[in-house]
């Protein structure tokens, strides 16, 4: 486990731990806190083109892909505190608990400079999140057939 006892609080204004998680950020808003990456500068590249057939290439998404195995293994005890929220060009995971976040933080920041340690958790990175191109026309197909029974009831 990370050890955070060496930073104080709050972690948003300590210039150690900010310095410590770097590329990563550390936010805090209403009492829930954040931690980001900017994936638009595609970061580990050559790890993310190792599965590259499988569409992954880098996103918010597949990092948070990667997190959610490195979270399962190495601290499980954190999955009820902690909560996803990529975007295509931003990986964000979010917690009420700060010290919980802090400790993934640090580990996760650490496993990302391992090559070894972060490939292998990274082959087993799930893919669920990609969307090929037949499943978003069959969805397109889905919503517009939806659309169009609503506007026939709607002029009955």
């Amino acid at each position: 486990m990370a050890d955070i006892s060496v930073f104080s609080k709050p972690y948003g204004d300590n210039k150690d731990f900010r310095t410590r998680i770097e590329p990563f950020l550390w936010s805090e808003r209403e009492g829930k806190f954040a931690l980001s990456l900017n994936v638009a500068i595609r970061r580990k590249k050559k790890l993310f083109d190792t599965r590259a057939k499988e569409k992954f290439d880098g996103n918010g998404y597949d990092w948070a892909s990667l997190a959610e195995v490195f979270i399962e293994e190495k601290m499980p005890e954190l999955k009820s505190t902690i909560e996803f929220d990529p975007e295509r060009d931003m990986f964000c995971v979010c917690s009420p608990d700060a010290d919980a976040l802090a400790k993934l933080a640090i580990a996760f920041k650490d496993a990302c400079e391992d090559d070894a340690l972060i490939l292998d958790l990274f082959s087993r990175a799930p893919t669920d999140h990609i969307l090929d191109d037949a499943t978003i026309k069959k969805a397109f197909e889905e919503m517009s057939k939806q659309i169009e029974e609503e506007l026939r009831k709607k002029h009955e």
